[in-house]
C-alpha cells in the first residue's frame, strides 16, 4: 500500500484483488474482459474507443471518469495491450488510500501486477 506493506489483517480501507491461481486467466481475451464482472464496485464501460475501468462512478459530465492504471509500479495510460495471460495480481484502490497517487488517483487505482521473466 503507497510506501509500504501491510497485511490483509492491516487493512481498514476499500481495497479488491484478484490472483492468478492455476493459469485461469488465460481463458479471457483481454484485461477488460478478465477485470469486468469480476471485482466489487468496479465497472467496466465500453465506449466510441478502448474501453474504460470506472471505480468511483461517474462523477463528471466533462472529464475523464477513468481509474489511474499502475502496471509493476509504473504509471501508464492504457492496459488494453496487457496480456491477460501475463497478469499475476490486480489490486484495485477506492477510497482514500488512492492519495498517494495524488490528484491521478482520485477516480480510483487499478495495480497490475505481471509475471516477471518467463513463466515456469
Amino acid at each position: 500500500m503507497g510506501y509500504g506493506y501491510m497485511t490483509k489483517n492491516q487493512m481498514t480501507t476499500a481495497v479488491s484483488y484478484m490472483e492468478n491461481n492455476n493459469d485461469e486467466y488465460c481463458h479471457f481475451n483481454s484485461i477488460f474482459d478478465l477485470i469486468s464482472g469480476r471485482l466489487t464496485g468496479v465497472q467496466v464501460m465500453a465506449g466510441g474507443g478502448e474501453p474504460q475501468v470506472i471505480i468511483r462512478g461517474q462523477g463528471s459530465l466533462n472529464l475523464s471518469n477513468c481509474a489511474l492504471y499502475v502496471v509493476d509500479g509504473v504509471v501508464v495510460n492504457s492496459i488494453s495491450s496487457i496480456t491477460p495471460c501475463h497478469v499475476k495480481r490486480i489490486d484495485v484502490i477506492k477510497d482514500g488510500s488512492a492519495a498517494i497517487y495524488g490528484s491521478r488517483g482520485a477516480n480510483g487505482v487499478v495495480i497490475i501486477e505481471t509475471y516477471r521473466g518467463p513463466r515456469q
